[in-house]
């Protein structure tokens, strides 16, 4: 473009240098007056054309101010819909709500219902001693229905009531435990005086049944408290009052005579092998093996002291005895060595007190009898007859 105007100055200042510039002025003035009437010839022949093409605007124009008020007005009215839907939707997430909130309090007073229900059960289930089936039940309260409860007035007095009643379970199962156990105490006795005199009979029977039920204790109570403290997570406890128990009662056993403390050492120690067979992680068998020894030595130390001044029939009488309890301990799994001993120890103290005793006698009938006299032929004849 810059070109163009370039070449147009210099034809124009061209035309001034030479003089002809009234002509090229008339040239130009004609070419002006031609194009005006080209232009007026087609603005003649698109007037009405335009005429209307203007008129269709003012229409389109009428009418875009028309859809204009419409779409205020539309406006308007959605707008006062929305707010009314806006309200309605308020209105119904408050009574949505409402409705959860209803629900929700009907739920927890048919959970506390339940609970009500299920704890005015209990004392009937204690009464009839279904001791697992209330602590089942209280388990059931404890991780079902108290986690609904925790922030509620209501929750701690249900907490409160169900660690009453565990405890109370608690105490009735030890309650049954420690009569069973001093109940247990008084059959030991019965026990191994029973085991005794069996074994007295049966001595050469070495194929004997050891779970003869006539020889074995029910000791069902001490498993429902092993099932019971289980369940509660607090075997330790049962096993720590167990063993003291049977402390109290090896006391008891090792302060008897010998007859008696001889029996009651077999009754106490098959009754805890038979609890110690029966039953898993409960006793120690170490611990049974101390109070095993400890009874062992005094029986022992017992049975020493008193042979050196036992006569046969005594001797005679203890070594039965201590035959079957060493037969009868060996059989029960306990270590017998030092009642072998015993058992030995008396039979050479019997052998001696029989020899004792039999001298005693024969030297009592010879000087009793009348004397004879008898004729020998020479020495060999009288150190035969002396022989």
């Amino acid at each position: 473009m810059n070109d163009s105007f370039d070449q147009i100055s210099y034809i124009i200042k061209q035309i001034f240098q030479s003089g002809r510039s009234a002509q090229f002025v008339d040239q130009l003035t004609k070419f002006a007056g031609r194009k005006d009437a080209e232009i007026e010839t087609m603005c003649r022949y698109h007037y009405e054309e335009f005429v209307n093409s203007v008129d269709q605007l003012l229409k389109i124009r009428v009418g875009t101010q028309e859809l204009k008020r419409n779409l205020n007005t539309l406006n308007h009215e959605v707008q006062a819909v929305s707010r009314k839907t806006l309200d309605q939707k308020r209105q119904m997430i408050k009574y949505r709500q409402t409705l959860l909130h209803l629900e929700l309090a009907t739920e927890l007073l048919q959970n506390s219902w339940q609970i009500m229900d299920t704890l005015t059960k209990i004392p009937k289930q204690l009464e009839q001693r279904k001791y697992s089936a209330a602590l089942r039940m209280l388990d059931d309260i404890e991780s079902r229905s108290l986690p609904a409860l925790h922030h509620l007035a209501f929750g701690p007095r249900v907490r409160a009531a169900v660690d009453a009643y565990q405890a109370k379970i608690r105490q009735l199962v030890l309650t049954d435990v420690r009569q069973w156990f001093h109940s247990a105490q008084a059959q030991t006795l019965e026990l191994g005086a029973r085991k005794d005199q069996d074994d007295e009979e049966d001595e050469e029977d070495d194929d004997e049944d050891d779970d003869d039920p006539g020889l074995l204790l029910d000791i069902k109570p001490l498993y429902a408290g092993l099932y019971i403290h289980d369940m509660m997570n607090r075997r330790s406890e049962l096993k720590a009052s167990y063993e003291e128990h049977r402390r109290s009662h090896a006391n008891t056993v090792l302060s008897t005579r010998y007859e008696r403390y001889l029996a009651g050492i077999l009754g106490f120690f098959l009754k805890e092998a038979q609890v110690l067979r029966s039953t898993q992680n409960f006793l120690s068998r170490g611990s049974l093996e101390a109070v095993w020894d400890t009874a062992v030595d005094r029986l022992v130390s017992t049975t020493e002291a008193a042979l050196a001044a036992a006569d046969v029939r005594v001797v005679e009488r203890l070594r039965p005895l201590a035959h079957a309890a060493t037969a009868a301990m060996e059989r029960a799994g306990f270590s017998v060595f030092r009642l072998a001993d015993l058992h030995l120890s008396l039979s050479r103290r019997f052998a001696v007190c029989l020899v004792g005793e039999t001298r005693a006698q024969l030297h009592a009938l010879t000087r009793a009898a009348e004397p004879t006299s008898l004729t020998v032929a020479n020495q060999d004849a009288y150190d035969r007859i002396l022989q």
